[in-house]
């Protein structure tokens, strides 16, 4: 089995105007770019701050201490980021090979038949099917490529050429969507994080207020990743009248 890929990262665009949401970033043909390492945990970190459930109104036009107000919140935010990202990787198992595929008509007596290898890790299309007939799909995760278990999921999707008619089924381990004859399965498989792609520390959080536009503030963060190396994530945003 080939090395399992890094997971990578949709690279975002903060914008500097106030009031709008950060954006894909395109790359200057129009394509989307794709990051790991350093610029990926810049990216989920800016992310996680630009959120409109992190600042609000109410707390930047609050007659208290804005300034300790937005300190605290950026903290809080970051301290959840990293509790996220600990609780991801200690999901990761790495006897965890892949899943596998099985399939049948759906309704029928007929045993599952496996469609795939043992290592999905990301994708499996499953083509050459007949649009309008409704199958019935396993999926099963495999240990060494040796032990596999039960089925994990079991779902029935309809492929089809209408593009009405295509559907999506989230399972707990697995996502399917019907296409024109074809279905298209996508497996939660716990892929590995770079040492830069992880937060390790928060070493200092520094939010300045605009000297002419009391409204505006910059939020300066200063953090360490896994690997020791120092990492610095600014942001600004704006509060609106009310």
């Amino acid at each position: 089995m080939s090395d399992v890929p890094f997971q990578t990262e949709i690279a975002i665009s903060v914008p500097s105007a106030e009031r709008l949401h950060s954006t894909i970033n395109l790359s200057p043909t129009g394509d989307i770019r794709l990051i790991t390492g350093r610029d990926k945990l810049i990216t989920q970190m800016l992310r996680a701050l630009v959120s409109k459930s992190v600042f609000t109104d109410g707390v930047i036009n609050s007659t208290s201490d804005s300034l300790r107000n937005i300190r605290a919140l950026v903290v809080n935010t970051f301290r959840k980021f990293r509790s996220n990202q600990i609780n991801y990787v200690q999901e990761s198992d790495p006897d965890l090979t892949g899943f596998a595929i099985y399939r049948k008509a759906a309704g029928s007596d007929d045993s599952y038949a496996k469609v795939s290898g043992n290592g999905v890790t990301n994708k499996f299309t499953d083509t050459g099917l007949e649009n309008g007939k409704t199958y019935s799909y396993a999926t099963t995760r495999v240990f060494k490529n040796i032990f596999e278990t039960q089925f994990v999921d079991t779902t029935d999707i309809t492929p089809s050429s209408f593009t009405k008619n295509l559907t999506i089924v989230s399972k707990s381990a697995a996502c399917f969507i019907s296409g024109n004859g074809q279905v298209e399965i996508y497996v939660d498989f716990r892929k590995r994080f770079k040492a830069s792609e992880l937060l390790n520390k928060i070493l200092e959080v520094q939010v300045i207020q605009d000297s002419v536009e009391p409204r505006k503030y910059a939020v300066q963060v200063k953090i360490e990743d896994v690997r020791g190396s120092l990492v610095s994530v600014s942001s600004v945003r704006r509060a609106r009248l009310t």
